[in-house]
């Protein structure tokens, strides 16, 4: 069956910038999804928004007639190849490429984009990436180079085009829970805004991208913790 028609896929990584020194081999776990971010509470008043969500939807708009788009949302940014099984073009919005070599059966959140390039030898993915430092630490692979085509936000300039599919993920492992709700707003304003909905889920329970993994009152417990072992390991190093 030949491919056609263009989908277009959003990873809430895109809007949050992750400076490489807080990398900690982040990998697709319940371990990541969750549990390991109350170790990195030392990052709640870094780790934020780059402020490129607001206005984002009016600007694809500009550009996308996504009127009659199927909206679906994931945690995990791998569920955007089955979206996508069927499309010519992907407008990849993320912070990375996800174009690396696939190894073994399975297709993963790095390496879905590459899977499906290998599919077809006509389909091109066209990736808007953020306008910051960060950006070189994640070079396309040669092999992909001229399939995919790299668009800084700031300078892109979109061709207008029908686009079939709205695909949106949170790619939790790698954004913080103290930014779900800003990530629940977002995707809210693809209903009110662009009028599209109800968002159809590909991963629910643990993995529900619009369940908020902390409460307000967890959130402030663990920042209370945070301080408080702040506190005690300044006053250790003034004591030596």
């Amino acid at each position: 069956m030949k491919s056609k028609g263009t989908i277009l896929t959003v990873d809430w990584d895109f809007f949050v910038p992750e400076n490489p020194l807080w990398d900690m081999g982040h990998n697709e776990s319940l371990l990541f999804l969750k549990v390991l971010w109350a170790m990195r509470m030392h990052l709640a008043n870094d780790m934020k928004t780059n402020g490129h969500e607001s206005g984002f939807w009016a600007w694809v708009m500009s550009w996308a007639d996504v009127r009659r788009a199927k909206l679906t949302a994931s945690d995990s940014h791998a569920y955007a190849f089955p979206v996508a099984h069927n499309a010519q073009r992907v407008i990849l919005v993320d912070a990375h490429h996800d174009c690396w070599p696939v190894k073994g059966d399975g297709v993963g959140c790095h390496d879905w984009g590459r899977a499906w390039l290998d599919r077809d030898p006509t389909r091109e993915i066209i990736w808007i990436h953020p306008d910051d430092d960060y950006h070189d630490n994640y070079p396309l692979p040669k092999e992909v180079i001229g399939r995919v085509k790299e668009v800084p936000y700031k300078a892109a300039v979109m061709p207008e085009v029908k686009v079939d599919a709205v695909h949106v993920c949170r790619s939790g492992c790698w954004t913080p829970p103290w930014l779900d709700g800003a990530f629940n707003d977002f995707l809210d304003e693809i209903e009110r805004r662009v009028g599209l909905g109800p968002v159809e889920l590909l991963q629910t329970d643990d993995w529900d991208p619009t369940q908020p993994r902390w409460t307000d009152k967890e959130f402030g417990w663990f920042m209370k913790q945070h301080e408080e072992q702040q506190k005690a390991i300044e006053e250790f190093t003034n004591r030596r």
